[in-house]
């Protein structure tokens, strides 16, 4: 038995140490109730066994409650990079979501094999570098399901840069979502590529800022005109130059908060939202604080009264309204005191 509990939304699972089952098949289960339910949810009760798994549909309330877990499945199949070739030595996971996962390595003809996952829907991703292909496939019990990840076939691209006037930026997540979903990051002069994507109509996002802290803030193309076989599409996004620092602090003792969450965005609605023609523009940013408290907003209209606003653990949120970035070198610091709950 191993338990989850799940921090976030549906983003990060941490797994206690494993239960096990005595003689009859029993075993007593934690309480799956969180001390801070904004942050923490509760907890997600897997079996896993030689030749069974998946997740316990267990309800509150006391006494022995009978489950029945349906046999494992298996999953195979074959992995391409995103030009085509055979994805060798790669890392593979196939992902039953709410914690339970199994990873692996591709083999040197992009072959994988996994066993003993839990009869439903999963996810298989595959991180060749930088770039990450996923795709779908439904385990039945007992049964073996094939699935191909990626594409013998090189495909479409796009692939582009981002810049906030002469300075590249770097680790900007771009999504393309059509027949699968993959995913680059921006490199140091500011490029990203999606590569191998299947011809047709795509869904392109830039993700603005630190999507596991928000996702609010993109700039978005849905659907991209249809992508033709080996066609390269090459995209160019120049971001408003506003800045901000916000400095986040525990108001008892005026430390520094590392890794709180903070956003910033304009007040206003719609702000420069036709600003790269085909595209919605979402203005704002996402970053968390560093070990001086301190997160760098970028890409914020200039001049354009901004809500800042700060979440950390159990800690009351904080905000600022009317806060106004400039474009200047030393972005200005906006201070946020957190209080405990």
């Amino acid at each position: 038995m191993r338990v989850f509990t799940e921090y976030g939304d549906d983003q990060v699972f941490v797994a206690a140490p494993s239960l096990r089952t005595d003689a009859r098949g029993e075993v007593v289960l934690p309480a799956r109730e969180a001390r801070n339910p904004e942050l923490i949810r509760g907890s997600w009760y897997w079996f896993a066994g030689a030749d069974h798994a998946g997740r316990l549909a267990v309800q509150p309330g006391d006494g022995v409650q009978e489950v029945r877990v349906p046999a494992c499945g298996r999953v195979v199949g074959c992995a391409f990079r995103p030009d085509g070739r055979p994805a060798a030595g790669c890392a593979l996971c196939v992902d039953a979501r709410q914690g339970f996962a199994r990873t692996t390595r591709t083999a040197a003809d992009g072959r994988f094999a996994v066993d003993g996952m839990p009869a439903q829907v999963v996810g298989v991703w595959l991180l060749t570098g930088t770039d990450l292909v996923s795709a779908d496939a439904r385990v039945e019990p007992g049964a073996t399901v094939e699935v191909t990840v990626g594409s013998a076939a090189p495909g479409a691209s796009i692939e582009g840069r981002v810049r906030i006037g002469n300075a590249c930026v770097a680790g900007l997540f771009a999504v393309v979502g059509n027949e699968r979903r993959q995913i680059a990051t921006s490199d140091a002069a500011g490029a990203f590529a999606l590569r191998g994507l299947p011809a047709g109509a795509a869904v392109f996002t830039l993700c603005l800022g630190d999507p596991l802290v928000s996702d609010n803030y993109s700039i978005r193309f849905e659907p991209v005109p249809s992508l033709a076989a080996g066609e390269c599409r090459m995209l160019d996004f120049d971001l408003p130059r506003g800045a901000l620092r916000a400095l986040v602090l525990d108001a008892a003792t005026g430390a520094p908060l590392a890794h709180a969450k903070v956003t910033a965005q304009p007040v206003a609605d719609g702000v420069q939202q036709n600003r790269f023609p085909g595209f919605m523009f979402r203005a704002g940013w996402a970053a968390q604080t560093d070990a001086q408290g301190i997160a760098l907003l970028r890409g914020l209209p200039e001049g354009e009264p901004c809500r800042v606003e700060v979440r950390a653990g159990n800690r009351q949120v904080a905000a600022r309204t009317g806060e106004v970035p400039d474009a200047g070198s030393e972005p200005r610091i906006v201070e946020l005191r957190l209080q405990a709950k």
